[in-house]
């Protein structure tokens, strides 16, 4: 069977509803037949790709370390200023044998907090 070239020929836009040249007409992915200046490609998204799923563990893998908390008791009233805006706080410390690395090394029983700066000055 024989079909006729469509030279004189009108189609309709399935997406406008405008009238355009038969010839001039291109089939959507979604099988909706538009204007050539109206046609969209398929977006890419629309086409799933297979993927695997995400690894779920890990060769030799260990839990997670536990430290069980230290209470350190802080002597009464430990925060005192020097000046009433200074920025600098002293907190004296509540035993001399504290479990700090500084302190347990030698023999420092308070420090001073510098608020402004964040640096701690250990004292003997």
């Amino acid at each position: 069977m024989a079909f006729a070239k469509g030279k004189y020929a009108k189609a309709i836009s399935d997406r406008s509803g405008m009238e355009f040249p038969y010839r001039e007409m291109v089939k959507e992915w979604n099988g909706h037949l538009v204007h050539q200046s109206e046609f969209e490609a398929k977006h890419p998204q629309l086409e799933l790709r297979s993927r695997s799923g995400d690894a779920q563990g890990l060769f030799d893998a260990r839990p997670d370390r536990e430290e069980s908390e230290v209470a350190r008791p802080l002597a009464p009233n430990p925060f005192e200023t020097i000046a009433a805006s200074s920025g600098i706080i002293n907190v004296l410390d509540a035993e001399p044998s504290s479990a700090n690395a500084l302190a347990s090394s030698s023999s420092y029983n308070n420090f001073i907090v510098c608020v402004n700066c964040g640096f701690t000055f250990w004292l003997k």
